[in-house]
């Protein structure tokens, strides 16, 4: 489908031979949405950039919208795009960096412990489009890819401990 292949995966031979599917079936017109939620929430190391997952369309007006928790577990969805192409597109949204504050926004860090960062990616909602929304619809995910800085991590001081016990 176009996936760029991971530079630290070259040489390794994994299969790469299934996606995601779900197929949802509409029982009347309306104005509906269903979610696809992981079993347990996607962690995602850093400060997370940019998340992209490979989508398959089949030209229904649908939105896409990416649902995450952030540092203390505050719910967001932030919008993907519109499902209103054919085949497989790579779908991307950058996450917004948080507020100098760091009281407000998608919070990724506390400034007081720099050992513990990051979000997790909960699933997708699909909002669809009352005059597409009828029938069987089937949408296919693959290759769900996080940019993120791994800065912080990699500069820790290795003498620096863990305030978990």
């Amino acid at each position: 489908a176009g996936k760029e292949p991971i530079p630290e995966e070259e040489g390794l031979e994994i299969p790469d031979e299934k996606v995601l599917g779900v197929r949802v079936d509409f029982f009347r017109r309306g104005y509906n949405t269903f979610t696809v939620n992981a079993v347990k929430p996607l962690p995602v190391e850093g400060i997370a950039k940019v998340v992209n997952v490979w989508v398959v369309g089949r030209n229904y007006n649908h939105t896409l919208k990416l649902m995450l928790e952030d540092y203390w577990g505050t719910p967001f969805e932030l919008y993907m795009g519109k499902l209103n192409h054919s085949g497989w597109k790579k779908m991307s949204v950058a996450i917004p960096p948080q507020n100098p504050d760091g009281r407000s926004g998608i919070i990724q860090k506390d400034y007081h412990y720099s050992t513990r960062m990051g979000l997790k990616i909960v699933g997708y909602r699909i909002e669809c489009d009352p005059t597409d929304a009828y029938g069987s619809y089937y949408i296919y995910f693959d290759d769900l890819r996080a940019v993120s800085d791994l800065y912080e991590m990699e500069a820790r001081d290795i003498d620096d401990m863990f305030d978990n016990w």
